[in-house]
């Protein structure tokens, strides 16, 4: 693993948008001045160096405060391509899960209610535990009790401002 030093001598940081750049050549793209990293499938910005590749997000924390990450990095945006440093935290798997996007299976458009006998049931999970928060007559009741739940148990994690 690249070391924060190497970083450093490799790589500029921009914390306010999240964005590197080569200070050396590194290779036949990787010129000086030219943005590092290119966006992936699952819409991280990766970032090859010596041919390993680094997730951008975890390089800029390296960068910042000179440490690999201990955990996951958690987009508090979740904007998985914004890697500006006030929009990095670190978190456990557990928190990283509960600051998602809602699902592309989701049929209620609303994160942790689905449909049940023509009512809208709503439920959240914590600690690896499902949490029952009942049957509503409204898709907005349901949502108000999931994101209620959702500030209450996952704190400063919680997917519902």
């Amino acid at each position: 693993m690249i070391t924060h030093s190497e970083l450093l001598s490799l790589l500029r940081y921009e914390p306010e948008t999240g964005r590197f750049f080569w200070r050396k050549k590194c290779g036949a793209r990787a010129l000086p001045g030219n943005e590092a990293g290119c966006l992936n499938m699952n819409g991280y910005t990766k970032i090859k160096i010596r041919r390993v590749e680094y997730q951008r997000s975890r390089l800029a924390w390296l960068y910042v405060h000179g440490e690999w990450p201990p955990l996951f990095i958690d987009h508090i945006n979740r904007n998985r391509s914004d890697d500006r440093i006030i929009n990095l935290r670190i978190a456990t798997r557990t928190q990283n899960n509960c600051n998602t996007k809602i699902r592309s299976d989701n049929t209620t458009g609303t994160k942790g209610v689905v449909r049940h006998n023509g009512k809208f049931m709503a439920r959240i999970n914590f600690q690896g535990k499902s949490i029952y928060l009942g049957i509503h007559k409204t898709i907005d009741a349901a949502a108000d009790a999931v994101r209620d739940a959702s500030i209450k148990y996952h704190k400063d994690f919680s997917s519902h401002p």
